[in-house]
């Protein structure tokens, strides 16, 4: 039997205060106390510590093992932690989507005791269980040459209903910005976007969990007083029969839920009487991952769907009236300025609640990246975007001599505009918000109309809202 101390760096708050608890961490903390091991959990996004007093923490613990998550985003702090920490002499396991996405590379920046790439579970566990690091498949680490070793995949767990619930109670629940739990019930895409790094995360399929496990965990965090859910799945209604039958039994049991989809489902996996059942089992808020409803850009970045698609998912939901979001990207292959202002009122004119326009931000080994080398040009290269991406959300990244940068900060400061009226108007209500929106198309800030909120008690929810709404903004990796 093995301690471990997962930390989640404060890296993976960039949006804010989290909501909810981290979910990959609880599933892993879940599974391996099932087999007998001690997790504890130490949220640094909610639970700063200084150097100091983390070395404190776990000296007071004295586990066996740290685990580290995190994301791509400030993946340098991320390294100087776990190099920190490993000179305490402590053995870290290194783990998450940054991991799976960049591999050996890790190791020019830090030098965890093993790194965890793919699944983690079954993997962590035989780290825990300490394996020879040579046995275990789907891991990397050092040897004693200090030659890097990547071990070959390991086959994902087929049946997740065979998983634990995970184990939010190890978090500190009263410390997250609301009172909801986030859910996963399936893994993987199979979908092909080139943008997207998820396939080399969790793989490319669609493992689901059955709609009777689902609604289990439901009730298991309904009964101790919990009635607002988000599901976070990549692709929930890949199976759109399964996510009909997940909404029956919500209204079978007469459950008292509001539940929301911020992640973003596919317009080509929606119908109407999904619809209709999510709202009825307390569905309240949606997002579609749109991106682009140019056909041409739509089939570079092989997403599978088209304008037609996208004009009836959101037709169908203006219909059901379930408020509703759209998310967009700026500079996709094929991508120009008169395509997006095309978007642009696409977006302004249809019944969108909230609207997010996004930069392209390539993420290296996905298809995307390999394109931008080919045919653009990079005007920051990844260490730098990705370590300072908060600066270079607004300013673009890379540019093509069809969409050049000039363009893509114009469209991005119109989408930014457009996001606040919106908001502004799901505020304040249509009346109120016509006395405001002007000040978005005159160049005023994000930040000044945040410190005009503060300064104005009449303004205050527009402030809650808007941090609310930026801290739910999906976190790529």
């Amino acid at each position: 039997m093995s301690r471990i101390l997962f930390i989640i760096p404060t890296t993976q708050g960039r949006f804010g205060k989290p909501a909810t608890p981290h979910v990959g961490v609880s599933y892993l903390a879940a599974y391996i106390r099932q087999k007998g091991h001690q997790p504890t959990v130490l949220d640094l996004r909610v639970e700063p510590h200084t150097l100091d007093e983390l070395k404190k923490r776990i000296a007071d613990e004295n586990p066996d093992y740290v685990g580290v998550t995190s994301v791509s985003f400030e993946y340098k702090k991320t390294y100087q932690l776990i190099n920190t920490i490993s000179s305490w002499g402590v053995r870290v396991i290194y783990g998450g989507p940054h991991v799976s996405t960049i591999r050996q590379d890790i190791f020019e920046g830090c030098r965890p005791y093993a790194a965890v790439y793919g699944e983690g579970e079954e993997k962590l566990c035989d780290i825990l269980e300490n394996k020879p690091l040579h046995s275990i498949s789907g891991i990397i680490f050092a040897d004693e040459q200090d030659s890097i070793i990547v071990t070959p995949p390991r086959e994902n767990i087929p049946d997740l209903d065979l998983l634990p619930f995970p184990a939010y109670e190890l978090s500190k629940l009263n410390l997250y910005a609301e009172k909801k739990i986030p859910l996963i019930t399936s893994r993987d895409c199979p979908h092909s976007c080139t943008y997207c790094n998820v396939k080399l995360v969790m793989g490319k399929g669609f493992r689901k969990r059955s709609p009777e496990n689902v609604l289990a965990e439901i009730e298991s965090w309904y009964a101790k007083g919990y009635r607002q859910f988000g599901i976070n799945d990549d692709t929930f209604t890949s199976d759109i029969n399964r996510a009909i039958r997940i909404c029956e039994l919500i209204v079978e049991k007469k459950l008292d839920i509001i539940w929301e989809l911020r992640t973003g489902i596919r317009v080509d996996r929606i119908n109407e009487q999904l619809l209709r059942l999510m709202k009825q089992a307390g569905c309240h808020f949606l997002a579609y991952g749109i991106e682009s409803i140019d056909d041409t850009v739509l089939a570079n970045v092989k997403k599978g769907a088209t304008y037609a698609q996208i004009e009836e998912a959101v037709r169908l939901t203006e219909k059901v009236g379930i408020p509703f979001s759209g998310f967009f990207m700026i500079g996709l292959p094929g991508d120009t300025f008169d395509n997006f202002k095309k978007l642009y009122a696409f977006a302004g004119q249809r019944a969108f609640n909230e609207v997010r326009f996004y930069n392209l931000m390539p993420f290296p080994n996905t298809e995307v990246f390999d394109w931008i080398k080919e045919h653009g040009t990079f005007i920051e290269q990844p260490d730098v975007y990705l370590n300072d991406s908060e600066r270079l959300q607004k300013d673009p990244v890379c540019e093509t001599r069809e969409f050049t940068r000039e363009e893509r900060v114009r469209a991005y400061e119109m989408g930014e505009a457009l996001m606040l009226k919106r908001i502004l108007i799901k505020t304040l209500g249509k009346t109120l918000s016509i006395l405001i929106s002007p000040f978005c198309d005159i160049g005023v800030t994000r930040r000044v109309i945040l410190d005009f909120g503060f300064r104005f008690t009449k303004f205050a929810r527009i402030l809650q809202r808007i941090q609310e709404y930026i801290s739910h903004a999906p976190q790529s990796s």
